[in-house]
Formats: C-alpha cells, structure tokens, sequence
C-alpha cells in the first residue's frame, strides 16, 4: 500500500509565447482544465502503474459525485481518507506555459486549508506514506506518528521552517526535490544534503535525475519523450513511478530508471495525468531505450 497525501485540485493550464512583464499582458494561445493536485497526481499515476493506493486529502463541495471522483474510483484508489469540507471548493491551479516551456502557477488552497486542523487518519505502520504539497502544519502531524515518509515539498518548501523540515526528515526515507529546493532545505536545516533522508532524489529537468545516498550517488538519465507538451506532474509521475517499483521490490537505481521513464510519458500531454502510461507501456519504453543506448 501506498498513501499518497496533499492535494486533490483542478489545473487550469494556459499556453502562451512569452511572459508579459509587469502592468502588461499578452494573448493566450491555449487553454484547458486539468484533474490535479500533487498528491492526486501521484495516486493516479501509481494506481495506473499496478500499485495499491490511497489517498489522504480534504475535499470541496464540488468533489462528491463529480467527474474528478469517477476518475479517481475508475482506477481502484481508496477515497477513504479523504474528507470533504462543504464550506469551500476544490483548490485551483492557474499553470502558465510559455514557448520554452517556463512555468508560473499561481495556487488557491480552497478545501485545502482546512488540512490544518484534520485529524491524522489511521495508516498502516509498515507503508509508504507519500507526502505531496500540502499543508506543512498536518505533515509534521503525520511525520510525528508514522516513519517511512516519501516527502516532496516542492513549492510549499517556503513555508517550512528549518525545525519543521529536520521534524519530518527525522522519519523520511526518500526526499524528492530539484537542485534549487535541496540548496534551500540545506541552508535551513544545516544539514549535509546526502544526509537529509536515506535516499535524497534530485531532480536536473531534461537532464535526469541523481540519487544521493550517505556513501554513494547514482546517476539516473533522462527518458525521451516524443514531444514536451506541459511539464506539469512530471515530478509527481517520477516519484510515484519510483514508489511503484521500489514497493514491487526492484533496487534503488531500477526504480529511478523507472521514475524516469514514467515522467517522460507525462510531458507529452496536457495536463499532469492525461499521459500516465501502464506499467506494461512504461516497460517497453524502458527496454527499448536501454537497448538502444548499450
């Protein structure tokens, strides 16, 4: 079983050639909504690869009986943990692609902000609880009760303090982060960056990926996709490709080659989960690319 903790939101994606600078504006050349939210992302994904899956969220008066629930179920996920706040709405993301695929997402908390004050539901001990951006005050919660955290803050990371971080370190196996967010959570932990977390994942964009380990790196390469379309979910892809693999047993490099390619499946869409493969897709990408390049 994996638990996959954050978000459930709605992706609002824009396309446009350049950004306009400040008191200005330019025209939109795409547009569309999304199923989102980082946590969601990571449970679709993982449940479309073959795992076990539940996810822990709050929910909007505009989740129960809508299309995003049906989605969600169509894949087997567990809904249990997810509670329903009547008072607001699904939180929103406003994404912004220009032509060399920089983004700017503007986020509304909706539901979401009464994560705070949620009682920590009842896991099982021994499995992976995957924390996606969420709110930081229940995270530390859950990281008091539970080890075997998967923890991903991406862009909440400004919201955690250096004692909340090294709290949740404490009980994390895996962080997953790119270049600039470790730099950050180093500077406000004080703490070596392979020591952060068993395995600390880094991720370089088009250049892969480099697992740190206390007495090793490993190398991880990018997987070619067939176009780059919208980068949005391709961390949530890889962590939870990598989540995958690792609770079916495969060793720590094999699951970050499999993170790999399962991201580079989801640029080629709109939208974070439209490009989710199956594991048996992800396998012949897989294998052609590494028989390829032998």
């Amino acid at each position: 079983m994996i638990y996959s903790i954050g978000h459930i939101a709605l992706d609002y994606v824009f396309s446009l050639k350049e950004f306009p600078p400040n008191h200005s504006s330019r025209p939109i050349e795409d547009f569309s909504v999304r199923f989102g939210g980082g946590a969601a992302n990571h449970a679709y994904t993982c449940a479309k690869l073959g795992a076990k899956v539940s996810l822990v969220s709050a929910a909007g008066s505009d989740f129960p009986g809508s299309d995003y629930e049906k989605h969600l179920r169509r894949v087997g996920i567990e809904l249990k943990h997810v509670k329903v706040f009547r008072k607001d709405i699904m939180p929103r993301a406003y994404i912004f692609n220009d032509k060399n695929m920089h983004q700017r997402t503007m986020f509304y908390w909706g539901a979401s902000r009464f994560f705070k004050n949620m009682p920590i539901p009842k896991l099982k001990k021994k499995a992976i609880k995957h924390i996606a951006a969420a709110d930081p005050s229940f995270n530390k919660r859950l990281a008091s009760k539970y080890f075997n955290i998967s923890f991903d803050p991406a862009r909440d990371l400004v919201a955690y303090s250096g004692g909340d971080l090294k709290h949740i370190l404490s009980s994390t196996k895996f962080l997953y982060c790119n270049k600039h967010e470790l730099r950050e959570i180093v500077r406000k932990t004080r703490i070596r960056a392979n020591e952060l977390a068993d395995y600390v994942i880094v991720s370089h964009g088009a250049k892969g990926s480099m697992i740190l380990h206390r007495t090793h790196r490993i190398r991880i390469r990018p997987y070619t996709p067939k176009s780059v379309v919208d980068p949005t979910g391709a961390g949530d892809a890889y962590m939870a490709g990598f989540l995958t693999a690792f609770e079916k047993g495969y060793d720590i490099e094999t699951c970050g080659n499999i993170a790999s390619c399962v991201a580079s499946f989801v640029v080629e869409k709109q939208g974070p989960q439209d490009g989710v493969p199956t594991w048996n897709k992800m396998k012949r990408r897989l294998t052609h690319e590494q028989s390829r390049n032998r």
